[in-house]
């Protein structure tokens, strides 16, 4: 994998924003962006960015954070650079990434030290069932393409109605959605696959579950076998950051056991898998609560 820069740190990604603002203006999937820090230098020439999306109310599903991301996969698809195409990195090349300690950074307006920034790295498609839900035909829709696309994706009829994650899908205009969007598949780029760790359990429920891991996930997501239950008292958030930043720095070899945190709800059909600033995981399928206007998430891009 090629060196990561964040969309936006460079002419190319500047190009990409714009494109984005043709296709998609005046829907959530719009990027209004600006540096945080106009005068402070970026770690390794990678610039800090907010990502703006003037339609989002207040409290939304976490899928509207994915969308900017889709729609930067959508131009990315036919846009390349001196010949060179690039797209959002997967979840498997952002545990590569932690693992290389190369994961972007940016800089506290506050204490200056640097430190990693969430970035949503992949969509939830909750399994088909009867129960109505919210987003549900955004979700039909989706599940329709996996299934038009079944052999590229290497995925069978009765998989494609289990829990998937799925990355680097595409976005589209839409109106016989409520959203007025849709996500799509783009051969070649989107991967499908199933995700029994992400999934309900035994008794069928979702419920919100806190479970530590071990290293770092092949595939971007661990295993079940990998997840343990947490044991004793958690780990005092300076004690963790002091850990975190000794990693990040080479200091120390190991960044220890790192958490997945499953949330999610009945109601709602489509979220999102993240990593947050402390490196965790967290498969999100229920209410997120973001600003309207404020920062969601930052998109960092490598090679293909």
């Amino acid at each position: 994998m090629r060196e990561a820069m964040l969309l936006g740190d460079s002419e190319f990604g500047n190009r990409i924003i714009e494109k984005v603002g043709e296709l998609f203006e005046g829907t959530s999937a719009e990027i209004k962006y600006e540096s945080e820090l106009q005068d402070m230098p970026s770690n390794g020439g990678l610039a800090s960015l907010f990502f703006r999306a003037p339609q989002i109310p207040v409290r939304v599903p976490a899928v509207h954070n994915y969308l900017q991301r889709a729609a930067v996969v959508r131009v990315l698809s036919t846009e390349k650079d001196d010949g060179r195409a690039y797209m959002p990195i997967t979840p498997a090349q952002s545990e590569e990434l932690i693992k290389k300690r190369e994961i972007p950074l940016r800089r506290s307006i506050l204490t200056r030290d640097l430190y990693p920034r969430q970035e949503h790295v992949g969509l939830l498609l909750e399994s088909a069932t009867p129960i109505k839900r919210d987003y549900v035909f955004e979700a039909n829709a989706l599940r329709e393409q996996i299934l038009f696309y079944k052999e590229v994706l290497n995925i069978t009829e009765k998989d494609a109605q289990k829990n998937l994650l799925v990355v680097n899908p595409g976005l589209q205009r839409d109106q016989s959605l409520p959203l007025g969007l849709g996500f799509i598949i783009i051969p070649g780029v989107t991967t499908v696959t199933i995700e029994e760790s992400l999934g309900p359990t035994e008794e069928g429920e979702y419920i919100s579950l806190e479970n530590l891991f071990d290293g770092f996930a092949l595939n971007g997501v661990p295993l079940l076998k990998d997840i343990r239950k947490p044991t004793g008292r958690p780990i005092e958030y300076s004690r963790y950051k002091d850990r975190l930043d000794s990693y990040l720095r080479g200091e120390t070899k190991d960044l220890g056991p790192r958490k997945i945190t499953i949330l999610k709800d009945n109601n709602i059909s489509l979220g999102v898998l993240y990593r947050d600033e402390n490196l965790d995981l967290v498969a999100l399928c229920s209410q997120g609560v973001i600003k309207e206007g404020g920062p969601t998430s930052t998109i960092t891009l490598v090679s293909r």
